[in-house]
């Protein structure tokens, strides 16, 4: 059992000069906000106050900074609870206080973090691994002096306790990269390909990087490795316009998996938007395909956090430019457990999961694989049972509600599921054409403003439910029992089912919306 004790008891620990000065170049924002659907939560607080209070949900929040006196170590708490928060989680009292306990107590290094989280790691009961893990990464991925990027490859492997509560463990792994995020990056990148001229070079650099990191989940030596040669068009086909892009993949280390180069297949978009890159900078077939300075890791990831800062609404880019909002960060390595994990879940094998990933055996590979059926059945639990975790991971994906009758600009219509579904929102989008397919595609874009009217929005979930039944029962019977299609249609209903919680927090009257108006 986990041993629990008062922080105020803790002799604070000395911090290193590099650790002090990194401190010190850290910002915080004047004001925090705790992102939630419910008009009457407190959501807000100052971060230069002593105690921050939330009252969530009818819980009293509160983070007690008053007993710390290193203000070194006090504006590293106060920075890791803002980076957290900032990625639509709610913090509880209890998270709060092993982020606390530990930034004071444990020696900032990640082999002391490692032993703490090994130690915790077969105690079936203690929520405490996951908070520590979730510091641990967070450390990580800021690469805080006594811990880098590399250490994120061996926190993956830490065993993770078989808890009592089996949502803790689909908490993890969402923590580590929300489903919300991966929607909004891959439709921002198919967005951006319908118009790669309007890109400057700058950001066409940034968001090649985070398409490879994002559907390949090279690492960086394999990056740095690339040609332009390495990509190719495999056929073409003028009459409907559609492209099959390949890349050939570059071995991070030598391989016993296989004699042959890996080689996958590219969306067509994220091809559209390479050959742009390749032609803007002259690129010729030998030459490298990333320039880059003396220090790869940082250059790639830096680059990822700008591509992630590039694809948010107005609004976020406007706070963070303010610095009243701190962007999550992510690096190579989150990318490639992402794709890892992927892989398990469609059900690939361990030798193809290695050739992929470009793994020198199927020793990581099998980690994911193990991992899988239970985390699968987890999700699912999770995601049909907790509206409640679907708004605090999805309610940033699309923009707040407004009353149809307000509203003066562009109305989303469209077919779903063999109905035709008429202004069930509007559209904030600057660009005239949209790509997207209309509904089916509106509900996880940040440009769409739902209309305040729960009787469209049930319509058009009874719709993706329907879709979702039939092409269950077509893969069932053709043996494609993990038809991709699945997961697309579920996500949709994830989001759609999103909207109609938030109107139903809002206080939308359920009676009145059932009848047609």
């Amino acid at each position: 059992m986990r041993v629990t004790y008062s922080v105020q008891s803790i002799l604070e620990q000395e911090l290193t000069l590099e650790q002090e000065c990194y401190i010190s170049k850290l910002w915080l924002p004047q004001k925090i906000q705790v992102q939630t659907d419910s008009d009457f939560d407190t959501t807000e607080v100052s971060t230069t106050q002593p105690m921050w209070v939330f009252y969530i949900g009818g819980e009293r929040v509160s983070f007690n900074f008053s007993d710390v006196s290193s203000p070194h170590l006090l504006k590293l708490i106060k920075y890791c609870c803002t980076n957290l928060i900032s990625t639509g989680r709610v913090l509880r009292s209890t998270e709060f206080t092993t982020i606390k306990e530990c930034l004071l107590s444990v020696k900032l290094t990640f082999i002391e973090y490692q032993k703490k989280l090994e130690l915790h790691s077969s105690n079936d009961n203690d929520r405490y691994f996951f908070d520590l893990k979730s510091l641990t990464r967070l450390l990580c991925q800021l690469e805080f002096p006594g811990f880098s990027l590399d250490n994120l490859e061996d926190l993956a492997f830490i065993p993770i306790p078989n808890h009592f509560n089996p949502f803790l463990k689909y908490q993890d792994i969402e923590n580590s990269f929300p489903s919300a995020l991966k929607s909004q990056i891959s439709h921002s990148i198919v967005e951006k390909s319908k118009n790669v001229d309007a890109i400057s070079t700058s950001e066409l650099h940034d968001i090649v990087i985070l398409g490879l990191c994002y559907f390949t989940g090279m690492r960086q030596i394999q990056l740095a490795k690339l040609a332009v040669n390495s990509f190719s068009i495999d056929t073409k086909n003028d009459t409907s316009e559609l492209i099959r892009y390949s890349l050939e993949v570059p071995y991070a280390k030598q391989t016993k998996i296989t004699s042959e180069k890996i080689k996958i297949a590219l969306p067509m978009e994220l091809g559209l938007i390479i050959n742009e890159y390749i032609k803007r900078n002259s690129l010729e077939p030998n030459d490298r395909f990333i320039q880059f300075n003396t220090n790869l890791s940082s250059q790639i990831n830096n680059a990822l956090q700008r591509s992630l800062l590039s694809i948010q609404s107005n609004e976020t880019q406007s706070a963070v430019a303010k610095r009243e909002h701190i962007l999550p960060r992510l690096t190579v390595v989150d990318f490639r457990h992402n794709v890892g994990h992927s892989l398990a879940m469609s059900g690939a094998s361990a030798d193809e999961i290695a050739y992929i990933m470009g793994h020198s055996s199927t020793i990581a590979a099998a980690h994911y694989i193990m991992a899988t059926p239970e985390l699968a059945m987890i999700k699912s639990k999770a995601l049909g049972n907790n509206p409640v975790w679907q708004n605090m991971v999805n309610l940033l994906i699309t923009g707040y509600t407004v009353e149809q009758s307000q509203w003066t600009g562009k109305t989303v219509s469209g077919t779903l599921g063999g109905e035709l579904h008429i202004r069930v929102g509007g559209c904030d989008r600057v660009n005239e054409e949209c790509h997207l397919a209309k509904v089916r595609s509106c509900y996880g874009c940040f440009y769409f403003r739902p209309f305040s009217e729960l009787r469209k929005h049930r319509a058009v979930l009874r719709c993706v439910d329907k879709e979702l039944i039939e092409i269950i029962d077509i893969s069932e019977k053709s043996g494609n029992s993990r038809n991709p299609a699945i997961a697309t249609l579920a996500n949709i209903k994830l989001e759609v089912q999103m909207v109609i919680n938030r109107l139903k927090g809002g206080g939308v009257d359920e009676e009145s919306e059932r009848q047609p108006k």
